[in-house]
């Protein structure tokens, strides 16, 4: 017999079959209609499959189409930028006294990010085109994450900092990083090496992130290094700010334009690192590549976030019998439960929703893959489900098996499809809280 609470305090007994009846009334009365159809299977299933392939061919034809459009856009305006940090560039190297200035710096990491942006356009119509030819889809399939990173910091060879740390030298080093996946480019700000050597490191504290990653992503992160002479010129002498215009300035010819005029930026890479889902946990990495061109030790901290992007993906509510061992003798309750955002809710009722659920189970918290449970031992029960989690209350390693059990072998099959794609969902991206967090040596 189930108690429902009224309005009023009054209550009112109800057997187990007119319970369900009321369930099922509300969720018909809160539910809109729906006809289906059932037709006949056809007797040229060979051609109904051939119709399916061929729509889905469309559709994937038709995606590919707009994001190669958009690709395509985003690489014209990564040429122009091209073709105006050569220009700059030009301009620069003309004049004596921006030969080595700032000015030249900026337009050559201008240059470097237009470059790398357009390689990675490049290389990602590339990709899709090959997925279409293959008939794969190339766009990221759930369950999928959000990648994270907040700093960055790579020492700086010891030897080279106490030679450097009470002198100025005429070289003078400028560096920067870049954070790479697929079309994506993601460029911290630029650090000199007098930035570095007073903290012996150099610390790059942008925030990035990086969305809609599926499981298998590899973020690349590279480090580049320009090296030129200090500049020496006054900022009034250069500009000609006594009295001079620019205008007056002695400059050779400028190339303005055409493939002649296009130029290669003086950024050289010192090392790169892919960054996965399966070496986020680990504390040190060494870069790949290294060129010693740079004093650097070849070793970066990296602060970042690795979690579950849509964690309501997948959802699913109905009725469940949920095993209550905490009285004598053992019982079973029949509620109302919920999956959603990764956790698990029992209500008495479907419209006490609202309310404070009398059940919470978080499945990052789960550590079985399967949720299919044997009868034996447990009851005589058929369809049974079962969540196991670590048991906190106690010393020793135990754990704690939330047991249930559907009506039918319709809803059990329902309830262990979600309940297992969840649990795939969330362990994906999990960590102990639920989320991939750390610091990570490259």
């Amino acid at each position: 017999m189930t108690k429902e609470n009224k309005p009023r305090g009054s209550s009112v007994l109800r057997s187990v079959s007119s319970y369900r009846n009321h369930v099922k009334n509300y969720m018909s009365e809160s539910t809109p209609h729906r006809l289906i159809y059932k037709l006949p299977q056809s007797k040229n299933e060979d051609a109904s499959d051939g119709q399916a392939e061929s729509m889905k061919l469309d559709t994937l034809l038709e995606n590919y189409h707009i994001k190669a459009d958009s690709l395509r856009a985003a690489l014209k305006i990564q040429l122009e930028q091209i073709h105006q940090a050569s220009r700059a560039l030009n301009l620069c190297q003309s004049m004596q006294e921006f030969r080595g200035s700032r000015e030249e710096v900026d337009a050559q990491k201008a240059l470097l990010l237009s470059t790398e942006r357009k390689k990675c356009i490049d290389q990602e119509l590339q990709r899709m085109g090959i997925c279409v030819q293959n008939r794969v889809d190339f766009q990221p399939n759930c369950p999928l994450g959000t990648l994270t990173v907040s700093h960055i910091s790579i020492p700086l060879r010891r030897d080279w900092v106490n030679d450097n740390i009470n002198k100025t030298d005429r070289i003078m080093y400028y560096f920067i990083c870049l954070l790479k996946y697929r079309e994506t480019v993601h460029a911290t700000h630029m650090v000199t090496s007098d930035d570095g050597k007073q903290a012996g490191r150099l610390e790059f504290t942008n925030y990035f992130q990086f969305t809609h990653l599926p499981p298998d992503f590899r973020v690349t992160l590279e480090l580049y290094s320009l090296i030129t002479g200090r500049e020496e010129i006054p900022h009034e002498m250069k500009y000609h700010i006594n009295g001079d215009s620019l205008k007056k300035m002695k400059c050779g010819t400028v190339s303005i334009g055409g493939p002649s005029g296009l130029m290669d930026t003086r950024f050289n890479m010192v090392g790169q690192l892919d960054i996965c889902l399966e070496t986020v946990q680990r504390t040190r990495f060494n870069f790949e590549k290294m060129q010693y061109i740079a004093p650097v030790q070849g070793v970066v901290i990296l602060n970042f976030r690795c979690c579950a992007e849509n964690a309501s993906a997948v959802k699913e509510s109905g009725l469940l019998n949920v095993f209550d061992d905490s009285k004598v003798p053992h019982v079973w309750h029949l509620y109302y439960g919920v999956l959603a955002e990764g956790v698990l809710k029992f209500w008495r009722f479907p419209e006490d929703i609202q309310k404070e659920p009398l059940k919470v189970i978080e499945l990052q918290s789960c550590i079985n893959e399967h949720v299919r449970a044997e009868s034996e031992g447990l009851s005589t029960r058929n369809n049974l489900i079962f969540l196991e989690i670590p048991n906190l209350e106690s010393s020793e390693n135990t754990t704690y098996k939330h047991i249930f059990s559907a009506d039918n072998d319709e809803e059990y099959i329902r309830w262990v499809d979600s309940l297992e794609r969840a649990l795939h969902h969330t362990r994906l991206w999990r960590v102990d809280d639920g989320m991939k967090t750390g610091s990570i040596a490259l």
